[in-house]
């Protein structure tokens, strides 16, 4: 799946929606698959100077391998749901999870190391 922007909610919004959504896929070796999705992405895209290309997934090997096929693409990410997943299963019912989840909502790039370090010393088996 590709998007080509975003665009306010409403006017007012400080949240953003994705546009021009297009869909890729097929029964394919992930090399194949990234062949046809690079030609495809290279027909319906122009990559301008200053664009900014992100690839997002589930943190799989045959995800990253696209940035082989599409060298523009500069940025990689979890996506929100394995972002997610990753935190709970790593500090479970650690109290810092609020707290790194705001800090990535407000882009803050100091406060979540230190936050994971302050979660190092959570004692309790059931909150490690």
């Amino acid at each position: 799946m590709s998007y080509q922007g975003w665009e306010k909610r409403h006017p007012m919004s400080d949240e953003y929606n994705l546009t021009g959504k297009k869909y890729y896929g097929g029964v394919f070796s992930s090399d194949e698959l990234w062949k046809e999705t690079a030609a495809e992405i290279y027909e319906d895209y122009s990559f301008a100077n200053g664009s900014i290309s992100v690839l997002c997934g589930d943190g799989a090997d045959w995800i990253t391998t696209g940035r082989e096929y599409i060298p523009q693409v500069k940025v990689r990410f979890l996506d929100k749901y394995h972002l997610n997943k990753n935190l709970f299963k790593k500090l479970g019912r650690s109290k810092f999870i609020p707290k790194l989840l705001d800090n990535i909502k407000e882009n803050d790039i100091d406060k979540p190391r230190e936050n994971l370090k302050k979660s190092k010393t959570i004692q309790t088996e059931k909150n490690r």
